[in-house]
């Protein structure tokens, strides 16, 4: 599945955390007794292979969606930037 790791902050202020693809699938293999890694699989669909033609599905969400996040942080860093000053 996909997830996010634990959201943290740093001593400056900073905001981290890691979004990414974890588990396994289902069918295992010789090379992966308990399945096949999701991000291993992600990144075949995404990128391609050479069993598998290239079905993007990361790029088409993120592009579809770059600006209207771009607008949202823009939006909250003037916001944040107000109360400072």
């Amino acid at each position: 599945g996909f997830g996010l790791a634990p959201i943290t902050r740093d001593g400056k202020g900073f905001v981290h955390t890691k979004a990414g693809f974890d588990g396994y699938g289902s069918h295992p293999t010789n090379a992966y007794p308990n399945g096949v890694p999701n991000g291993l699989i992600a990144a075949a669909a995404e990128s391609g292979s050479s069993v598998r033609q290239k079905t993007p599905f990361v790029r088409p969400a993120v592009k579809a969606t770059q600006e209207e996040s771009v607008a949202a942080m823009d939006r909250v860093i003037d916001e944040e930037t107000k109360k400072i000053f």
